[in-house]
């Protein structure tokens, strides 16, 4: 999903190394960016695991929230990913 991110330029603005801008003309850009690297986010997840990020609207927090859901290591967990 990185690598996507990256291809994409939203890779900065995804994992929160770029922040808001103060500029007013910039702003609705940069809301742009975060629009689109929080769709992507989503979309490149299964359907019936969305719900996980759901309420989420920043491409930074649903970032963490996959990490935090996906990222437990152990085997009850493993086998749960791989059903």
């Amino acid at each position: 999903m990185l690598d996507i991110l990256r291809s994409k330029g939203l890779y900065r603005i995804a994992t929160g190394q770029e922040t808001k801008l103060s500029d007013d003309d910039k702003v609705p850009k940069w809301e742009n960016k975060q629009d689109q690297a929080r769709g992507l986010i989503g979309m490149s997840i299964a359907q019936d695991l969305q719900f996980h990020i759901l309420d989420i609207n920043t491409p930074d927090e649903a970032l963490e929230k996959l990490k935090n859901v996906f990222g437990i290591q152990n085997k009850i967990r493993a086998h749960q990913l791989e059903n």
